[in-house]
C-alpha cells in the first residue's frame, strides 16, 4: 500500500513538472517573438533563461527604434549567430546602454492614445496646438476611454513633465511608434491598461 501511494505521489510530481516545464516554454517562446529574429535565434540556441531574454528585452526597449537595427548589424558583422553567446549579448549592450548614459542619452518608453489607425514604425505628430501627451505609467494614460489605439512610443528625458506623479509628459517633437494594442476589454486585462482619474486640457 505505501508503494502505491510514492508512485501516486510521483506521478502527481511528475505531472506538476511537466506542467511547470510547458508554462515555463510558452512564456519563453512568447518573450523571444518579441525579440528581432536574429537576436531571437541565438537565446534559442543558447537555451536562455527567461531571466536572460527579459533583460534582453528591456536593454533592447533602451535603445531607439533606429539604433538597435544599426547596433545588431554592427554586432553580428564577421559572427556567426550559431557561435555568439547570451553573455556577449549582454554585454555588448550594457556596455552600449552605459556609453550612451554617460553622455546624457536615455530614451523613455511612453504610451500615447488615440482613435486614428497607424502603423508600426510610423510617427505621431503633434497636433494643432504643437504637442504630444504622453504616459510614462500604462495604468495612468493621458486622456479617456473611447476606444481606438494605445500607442507604445518613444519619448526623450528632456521631455516637459506634466505630472510627476501620474507619470505625464509632453513633447513638441514627433514621436516614433514601436507598438501598438487595440483598446479593448481583453487588452485591458492582458495588459492592465487603465487612464486616470483626472484629465488636463
Amino acid at each position: 500500500m505505501e508503494r502505491l501511494e510514492y508512485i501516486e505521489d510521483d506521478v502527481m510530481l511528475s505531472a506538476e513538472n511537466n506542467r511547470q516545464y510547458e508554462d515555463d516554454e510558452k512564456e519563453r517562446i512568447e518573450l523571444l517573438n518579441q525579440l528581432p529574429d536574429d537576436i531571437s535565434e541565438i537565446l534559442e540556441i543558447n537555451r536562455s533563461s527567461i531571466k536572460e531574454i527579459k533583460k534582453v528585452r528591456d536593454m533592447l526597449e533602451e535603445l531607439p527604434y533606429s539604433l538597435r537595427k544599426r547596433w545588431l548589424e554592427k554586432f553580428l558583422e564577421s559572427k556567426d549567430i550559431e557561435d555568439v553567446r547570451t553573455e556577449e549579448v549582454i554585454s555588448d549592450l550594457s556596455n552600449l546602454l552605459e556609453k550612451r548614459s554617460k553622455e546624457g542619452y536615455k530614451v523613455i518608453k511612453g504610451y500615447h492614445v488615440t482613435k486614428v489607425d497607424l502603423p508600426v514604425g510610423s510617427y505621431i505628430i503633434p497636433g494643432k496646438d504643437g504637442v504630444i501627451y504622453y504616459s510614462e505609467d500604462i495604468t495612468n494614460l493621458y486622456g479617456r476611454y473611447g476606444g481606438g489605439w494605445l500607442y507604445i512610443v518613444e519619448g526623450r528625458s528632456n521631455d516637459d513633465v506634466v505630472d510627476e506623479e501620474l507619470g505625464w509628459r509632453a513633447t513638441g517633437k514627433k514621436m516614433k511608434i514601436i507598438g501598438k494594442i487595440p483598446l479593448n476589454k481583453e487588452t485591458q486585462k492582458k495588459m492592465g491598461w487603465n487612464f486616470a482619474k483626472c484629465e488636463y486640457h
